[in-house]
């Protein structure tokens, strides 16, 4: 079954639909508001496998959102089978629910009577706010740093150019922060600097 981050937000939808396998290498995730209905009834019967009676019952899609291909262009996550799409054209709002399926297809996006499976939906996620970088001043050989957003804590990254794969905590030994604020640092001039929410 698919899987939706908790760590997905009003901007950006993450998750894994698993390794695709038999020559089903096409990879469609279905975005749906889910049936508050469905969730309701079915956390009646108190099911553990469903989370009990607080959990997500029966859940299907009420409402078809958007429909994205896995490694293609609006997706920020190249691992196969793992995503990472952009949501802002969708102008969902923090705290909206959505569900997914994932279909695998032995035929490419768009092909008319495509052959392909579909799986159950996934557990429905509340989407958190976006975090967004404010401002970003420059003094002397200080920088200030200033969010908005996002669910705390927080640490900010660096990596010494953009093609770089690895990124490092900076300052080294700094603790995350637990809400947005602005944040003084003095990084090295050549280098580049992002906000992570910290897991």
């Amino acid at each position: 079954m698919p899987v939706l981050s908790t760590n997905s937000t009003s901007g950006r939808l993450i998750g894994n639909c698993g390794k695709p396998l038999n020559g089903f290498t096409n990879l469609i995730v279905d975005v749906y508001l889910p049936d508050p209905g469905g969730q309701t009834n079915g956390g009646s019967f108190d099911f553990a496998e469903l989370g009990g009676t607080n959990g997500w019952g029966f859940v299907q899609g009420l409402t078809w959102l958007a429909a994205f291909s896995d490694n293609a262009p609006m997706d920020e996550d190249l691992t196969v089978g793992g995503f990472a799409f952009n949501l802002a054209a969708l102008n969902l709002k923090p705290g909206t629910q959505v569900t997914m399926t994932c279909t695998y297809s032995l035929d490419p996006p768009g092909t008319t009577n495509g052959r392909g499976m579909t799986t159950a939906f996934s557990v429905p996620v509340a989407l958190r706010p976006p975090l967004r970088v404010a401002n970003v001043i420059r003094f002397g050989t200080s920088v200030t740093l200033t969010w908005t957003g996002g669910t705390g804590p927080y640490v900010i990254q660096r990596k010494s150019a953009l093609s770089d794969l690895t990124w490092f905590r900076w300052p080294p030994g700094w603790y995350p922060r637990t809400t947005p604020s602005p944040t003084r640092l003095r990084p090295p001039s050549t280098e580049s600097a992002g906000i992570e929410h910290a897991t």
